[in-house]
């Protein structure tokens, strides 16, 4: 019995396929992040101003504002991750120029959103190793040469 073998432009095509879905659902948990931290940034310090028991806790030297500037900072870095990893996956997903770039980056933002983020972050996590690892791929690797190149397209024909 003779079994058939997946070529390796199929297998390719079909991992990049995956982690390209897992960059856009990063993306979107990035956005989520980003939308709590802004979030965060407007509602807390004028909750604290309201507060006429907070002054007297804190101390008279400390600002309100300064948990806006901390949490509107975290908020502008998921933005920009989601940015990375949009982008990354776009373009492993499509093939085109700049995609193995774009996808390693993706994969190591995915990777370092565990620094602000919880348990939601186990998903891009492990989405952000899997995508470093298939791009290490040499067959992976020479189908993005091959598709930037424009000598094979995406559907096998």
């Amino acid at each position: 019995v003779q079994y058939e073998t997946v070529p390796p432009h199929d297998k390719a095509a079909r991992q990049l396929r995956l982690a390209a879905i897992f960059t856009f659902i990063a993306a979107g948990l990035h956005l989520l992040a980003m939308l709590g931290l802004f979030g965060l940034a407007v509602f807390i310090p004028m909750i604290l101003e309201r507060d006429p028991e907070f002054a007297a806790r804190s101390g008279p030297g400390f600002p309100p504002w300064v948990l806006s500037i901390i949490y509107g900072g975290e908020g502008f870095l998921g933005l920009c991750a989601a940015i990375v990893c949009f982008i990354g996956g776009k373009k492993m997903l499509r093939g085109s120029r700049g995609a193995f770039g774009w996808g390693l980056a993706s994969g190591i933002v995915c990777c370092l959103s565990l620094f602000w983020c919880s348990l939601g972050c186990v998903l891009p996590l492990s989405g952000g190793i899997y995508t470093i690892v298939i791009l290490c791929f040499e067959h992976v690797r020479a189908y993005l040469r091959d598709s930037a190149a424009g000598s094979t397209t995406t559907n096998g024909n």
